[in-house]
This record gives C-alpha cells, sequence and structure tokens, in this order.
C-alpha cells in the first residue's frame, strides 16, 4: 500500500526557490544535494562542478572565456526562427459536436462548440483522413483522433471512418494510431470490440471517484454519472488479452483538489494511466483555478509524485502521467519552441469540415487554418507559428523553463493568459529533483521506464524470478 495522508513525506517548495533568477541555469535541490539545471543543454550538474562555477563567472560578467561547449548551446537556440509551415500527421476530428453531460467548465460548451448540436457527416470524415493521408510525410506515423461533445454520439461514423482509415493505411503501408476521448458512458460492446481490433488508446474523462465525479460531471438531468462511468469501465476492463489502452483525465478544479486519493481511487479502477490537468479557462470562468489554488495544487500534486517515487524504488509502477511525461521531457531534453503541435503537425476538425488549429479552438475564430476540402491556409499557419513560436513569448525570455514547458498551452495563454506560471515551475523543479534522485538510485529502470533504447538490460537472475535486472 502507498502511503498517503499527514505522515506522508514529502517536498514543500517555496516560490523563492522556483522564482526565474537567471535565463541560463537554476539551482535545484534533490534530496540528497543541490544541483544546477543548465537550460542550453538541459544538463542536472552537482552546483560544485567545475563546468558550472565557470558558467557562473561568466554569467556575473567577470571573466570573458568562456567554455566551447556553452558557446554552442547558446548559439543553438538563440538564432532559433520559427519554421513557415508544418505538415498536419495528426487530425481530432469532432465527429459529435453534443454531449449527454452537463460539465459547467467544459471548454466545448457541452460540445456544441457555441453553435447548434451537430454530427460530422461520413462524407467529412472520410474527406478528412483523405487529407491526413494526403498532407503527412511519407514513412511518417499518422494519429486519428475523435472526439467531441462526446463521439459515441455519432457511433456509426466512428466505426466507419476507423475501418476507412485502417484500410487506407494498409494499402499505403503506413502506421496508423487511433484514439478517443470519452465520457464512457455510451460505451457499448461493439464499441470495445473496434478498440480491441485497432489498438485505440482510450482517454476517459472523469473527476474523481463517486461524488467528486458527480459534482462536476453530471448528467444534463442533474443526475450524478459516475456510476454508469465504473459500469463501462468494467467492460472495457474485461476484455482478455486487451491490446488497447485506456487513460484516465481529471480535470481539476477547486471542487476535486484533493489528488492523491482520486489518484489511488483511479488506480483501483483499473486505469493504465491518469492525467491530473487543471482547469485554467472556461466558457464562463465557472471552476477556474486561481491564487491559492495553484499552490495547494502543487502540494497536491507533489504528494502524488511521492506516491510514484515510492512505487519506482519498489518496482511497482504507479502510471501517473503527470510525472511520467516530465520526466520523458527531461531525459530527452530538446530545445523546444511549442507546446504541443497545435496548428502544426496537429489539428482539429469541426463537424462541418472545418481546421483548427486544435480541439480546444474548434469554431473559433482565432485558431482557424483553413478547411478540409481547400487545405491549410499557409498564411493563416505562418502567422500561427510566428505568433506562438518560444521567441515571440516576452514573457518567457527570462524563465530558466521556458524550454520544459515551451510555454504553456495556447489556448490557455490566448483565452487568459499566464496565470499558473509559478505552479508549473514548481512541478519542473519538483520533477528535475525527483529525476536526479530516480537516476541516481536505478539509472537503467529508469531509462527503459522512460523509453530511451539506449537502455541496457542485463538478463540475470533476481530475487523476484524475473531474470532481469534493471
Amino acid at each position: 500500500m502507498i502511503p498517503i495522508g499527514p505522515d506522508m513525506d514529502y517536498p514543500v517548495i517555496s516560490l523563492n526557490e522556483t522564482s526565474p533568477l537567471d535565463p541560463e541555469y537554476h539551482f535545484v535541490n534533490s534530496t540528497s544535494r543541490q544541483l544546477v539545471f543548465i537550460v542550453g543543454s538541459g544538463s542536472l550538474l552537482d552546483s560544485s562542478a567545475v563546468l558550472f562555477r565557470k558558467a557562473n563567472t561568466i554569467a556575473d560578467g567577470a571573466n570573458g572565456n568562456e567554455p566551447s561547449d556553452i558557446v554552442s548551446i547558446k548559439a543553438s537556440y538563440r538564432d532559433a526562427v520559427p519554421p513557415k509551415a508544418v505538415p498536419i500527421q495528426s487530425l481530432s476530428l469532432a465527429i459529435a459536436q453534443k454531449c449527454n453531460l452537463g460539465c459547467t467548465y467544459c471548454y466545448a460548451e457541452q460540445g456544441t462548440f457555441g453553435g447548434k448540436p451537430d454530427n460530422m457527416s461520413s462524407e467529412v470524415a472520410k474527406a478528412s483522413v483523405d487529407r491526413l493521408f494526403l498532407s503527412a510525410p511519407v514513412g511518417q506515423p499518422i494519429t486519428l483522433a475523435f472526439m467531441g461533445g462526446e463521439p459515441l454520439f455519432n457511433r456509426e461514423v466512428l466505426h466507419q471512418t476507423t475501418v476507412y482509415a485502417a484500410e487506407n493505411a494498409r494499402l499505403s503501408g503506413r502506421e496508423i494510431k487511433f484514439s478517443i476521448t470519452t465520457n464512457a458512458t455510451l460505451i457499448r460492446p461493439e464499441d470495445v470490440a473496434l478498440f480491441q481490433q485497432y489498438y485505440f488508446t482510450v482517454t476517459v474523462s472523469i473527476d474523481g471517484i463517486g461524488g467528486s465525479n458527480d459534482k462536476l460531471r453530471p448528467y444534463i438531468s442533474g443526475k450524478g454519472s459516475f456510476e454508469d462511468i465504473k459500469e463501462k469501465l468494467g467492460l472495457l476492463m474485461s476484455v482478455p488479452n486487451r491490446k488497447f489502452k485506456v487513460l484516465a483525465r481529471v480535470t481539476v478544479t477547486p471542487k476535486n483538489i484533493g489528488l492523491p486519493e482520486i489518484f489511488l481511487g483511479l488506480l483501483d479502477l483499473g486505469f493504465d494511466s491518469i492525467q491530473f490537468s487543471p482547469m485554467l479557462k472556461s466558457p464562463t470562468g465557472a471552476e477556474e483555478l486561481s491564487g491559492e489554488d495553484f499552490n495547494f495544487l502543487l502540494l497536491q500534486l507533489i504528494k502524488c509524485g511521492e506516491m510514484f517515487r515510492i512505487g519506482f524504488n519498489s518496482k511497482q509502477l504507479l502510471a501517473l502521467q503527470n510525472v511520467m511525461s516530465t520526466l520523458q521531457r527531461i531525459h530527452f531534453y530538446q530545445l523546444e519552441s511549442y507546446p504541443c503541435g497545435a496548428g502544426g503537425g496537429y489539428m482539429g476538425v469541426s463537424a462541418e469540415g472545418g481546421l483548427y488549429a486544435c480541439h480546444r479552438f474548434v469554431n473559433d475564430k482565432e485558431g482557424y487554418m483553413g478547411t478540409i476540402e481547400e487545405g491549410v491556409n499557409p498564411e493563416k499557419q505562418r502567422e500561427w507559428l510566428n505568433d506562438r513560436h518560444l521567441s515571440n513569448q516576452n514573457a518567457c525570455a527570462s524563465c530558466w523553463a521556458r524550454y520544459l514547458c515551451s510555454g504553456s498551452c495556447h489556448h490557455e495563454v490566448i483565452k487568459r493568459g499566464r496565470p499558473a506560471c509559478d505552479y508549473i515551475r514548481g512541478w519542473l523543479y519538483y520533477c528535475l529533483g525527483l529525476y536526479a534522485d530516480l537516476m541516481e538510485s536505478d539509472p537503467i529502470g529508469l531509462r527503459l521506464l522512460l523509453g530511451d533504447k539506449k537502455a541496457v538490460c542485463t538478463e540475470t537472475e533476481t530475487d523476484d524470478g524475473t531474470g532481469i535486472i534493471y
């Protein structure tokens, strides 16, 4: 049993530790030592390292003999420029712009995106698949996502489009991945069979256990949805030799901010991974986090991170996606200029066939990118890629975390600004220390967990009889 509660040890991070002091480096504490995070390379060095002493001297302007590796690192990102175009590799189809739930914070405004309830026709869906195959570079994997509203309101088009896209991929020798985001209440056995046959990633929107979920995700009638979700999860989890993953996405509001209990409860339901996403922008402002909410959220998420640490050290994986994705971003550190592929390699499609920067911008003129019929408007995409590039985010220039955050969600920044920067830095600070600790205690195990193909696995006899030492 993973311990939680008042007796659980967990780091307490102050804003003084995470505030931007220098854009090129930042001090980070692990459990055993002080480290320095070098922004230009993603390196984590012991604070007494000679390289950092030299870099620190340079930063203070006391010495002009800058090490050559620091020079090359700075040059590699100082001159980065926004691309003029990026080919689409992933589309999310809003195949049903309607929903049976009445979540007050819903960015899609109960699925309609501010318009009338609508279903995507099979013609628009197939044209979207054709556009995706035409646009995606040969040799690169393709992703097709189904969203809404609630996509299972348009079950026939979901099934037809999946088969059509899979057959296109087979005939062209290309790899395609499928995903769906659903509230799960409408799932039927034939849907589960589709997920199994085509190796879907199924993301279930769920905001807690029992009443924690029901007060945020009721049916339009006001009735709670949790028991129905739980019943449908039984259908998903009971499939023999299940070939699809089932993920939980929790929207965190001031009403469900007790994360450790939710985390353990969702693990008990059998989810393969759990993601907590703070509510920063809703159409009406309902349930948005603000002020002290972010400090408490950071504390709660760190408690979940410590549960992940305990599990890792005992060879028990607790699939907290917030930790996993951040550790991967640290481990495979790149000078990322965008937080995601929105407006570039990834776009959303409205029921009527409009192309938008992502699923959150459907029917929003600020994210309009063209149409499925005519393709991406080059000028719209060029303007988007330029405006959203990290180098043009003035608020990020002095931040040590800029290449781990990459400017944060476009939709949230455009619609609300940056109220969560301290929270984001606090979480990244914690994960840098966690990464250093896990790398020190079990480097091969961590590399394997993060999908590093360079990790070496030594086959030999272990106490648990698995034959593998990490």
